[in-house]
């Protein structure tokens, strides 16, 4: 009877790390399709209504789920605490202290830092532009999310739990 649960605990223990694993593949589409959503978002406060920018972040990290809209919270916390950081060292900050909870790839978080110059742009022109162009590199960055997730997603699936039949056979 041990052996027996023994075997279902093993076989449990790797189905649900294959599980966990295509999991963070649907994470990391939807928190690219967030980011997308809180930069159309940051674009109309900042160039559309002609909100300041601590109050343009703080509007968008209230619309956003809150996994992705604390970046846009903590960038508009830096700027509000007069600490006398650039609006780009503010974001920065605020990337590299969230990007551990976010299953994005360093591809993803090198496409977000370059946001930060954004924020250094005097004419709206150059904001609007910069803004079309993070998008576009999000939107490719989301399509590729979406094939690896439909190329991969059942195949961590399949692999956890005949990974663990595997460990079962071997050792029973």
């Amino acid at each position: 009877m041990a052996r027996f649960i023994g075997a279902l605990l093993t076989i449990m223990a790797s189905s649900l790390t294959g599980f966990m694993l295509s999991r963070t593949l649907m994470l990391r589409v939807s928190q690219l399709r967030e980011i997308r959503r809180g930069l159309k978002l940051l674009e109309t406060e900042m160039l559309y209504s002609a909100s300041l920018l601590p109050s343009a972040l703080e509007r968008v990290s209230t619309l956003l789920p809150p996994g992705t809209g604390i970046i846009f919270k903590r960038t508009a916390d830096h700027l509000a605490s007069m600490s006398g950081l650039a609006p780009e060292e503010a974001w920065h900050l605020a990337l590299r202290g969230q990007s551990v909870n976010m299953r994005l790839k360093k591809e993803d978080l090198e496409i977000l830092e370059e946001l930060g110059d954004l924020f250094s742009s005097v004419s709206r022109e150059d904001q609007e532009k910069h803004f079309r162009y993070i998008q576009n590199l999000l939107e490719e960055r989301e399509e590729f999310a979406v094939e690896d997730l439909d190329k991969n997603s059942r195949l961590y699936q399949y692999f956890g739990i005949c990974a663990g039949l595997i460990v079962v056979l071997l050792f029973y």
